[in-house]
């Protein structure tokens, strides 16, 4: 049995160098974050570091004694609380209402209502007076979202996600419409084995901005991604250890130069160890090469 996370420390090294007339590397370590986790495996606490290590901001979490959330607490950087939320669920763990309260005291509550399936028909976020701030609609088919219309303080519509299955129950179609983009549309291409196999993403004049395709292994893991625009092409790559762990990521450009790679370590129960960065900036940007390393605390067995 894997041992039980207590608390998570992670850091990263970068790898500089002094000068440009110097071959010698700089190795500054910084801590990036800190997690503690309760038994359950929920977070309770996250502290977050800029890249100095100085001290950024911090979630606080607490659940009930089913494990699921029903407070957060966020904090800034001079650990005063700038956000909470507030949690409400019925007796079978669905949210009824979200309490939001803000740095200046005033406050906000998002409703949840659900069907007899317990879908989520309807969020709406209104403020202490009871004036509604924003809507949301969802609208189901085989307890398949098909629908979902977001309205404004005006119950103006302002954005609408429109989505179509084939016979098999698959996601083939999702329209996205705003006032800025207009109608934005994903298709989904699947093989005959059920794979999702390309995805073309078209804009509001039905022409072909972007195409992502995926190649699956004998095991149903996504070895290779092709993501393609105009204007670029970039190649992803994934090698898996034996236990299907992810050890390597590298991503070439369209003449097949490696343009970053990203090598993971495991522990034997699978906790990621290392991660190692290398990014070829190709002239556009600064190149990194930086590893980030976990210290693990466990509780008691």
């Amino acid at each position: 049995m894997s041992k039980l996370i207590k608390f998570v420390t992670l850091y990263k090294y970068d790898y500089l160098i002094e000068n440009v007339l110097s071959d010698d590397l700089k190795i500054k370590k910084n801590k990036l974050q800190y997690l503690e986790k309760d038994k359950y495996g929920n977070i309770i606490q996250e502290i977050n570091f800029d890249d100095l290590g100085e001290f950024q901001d911090k979630h606080i979490n607490k659940y009930n004694d089913k494990g699921l959330l029903i407070e957060e607490i966020l904090y800034d950087e001079d650990d005063q609380i700038i956000e909470s939320y507030f949690y409400n669920r019925d007796e079978n763990g669905l949210l009824i209402n979200k309490k939001i309260r803000y740095i200046d005291g005033s406050e906000d509550t998002e409703l949840y209502n659900y069907d007899e399936n317990d879908n989520l028909v309807e969020k709406i976020l209104s403020d202490s007076d009871d004036y509604i701030e924003r809507k949301e609609i969802f609208k189901y088919s085989d307890n398949k979202m098909i629908s979902k219309e977001e309205y404004d303080e005006d119950n103006k519509l302002v954005s609408k996600i429109t989505n179509v299955y084939d016979e098999d129950g698959r996601l083939i179609e999702t329209t996205m419409w705003d006032e800025e983009q207009g109608n934005i549309k994903l298709v989904n291409k699947y093989n005959n084995k059920g794979f999702r196999e390309k995805v073309f993403k078209y804009n509001d004049k039905g022409q072909l901005i972007e195409k992502n395709e995926y190649f699956e292994d004998d095991k149903k893991r996504i070895y290779q991604m092709i993501e393609e625009t105009p204007f670029e092409k970039n190649i992803i790559k994934f090698s898996f250890d034996d236990k299907g762990n992810v050890v390597l990521q590298e991503e070439y450009n369209r003449d097949n130069v490696l343009v970053s790679s990203i090598e993971r370590k495991y522990d034997e129960d699978n906790n990621v160890l290392e991660t190692i960065v290398s990014v070829d900036g190709q002239g556009r940007a600064l190149s990194q090469n930086y590893t980030l390393k976990y210290e693990y605390e466990f509780f008691d067995e």
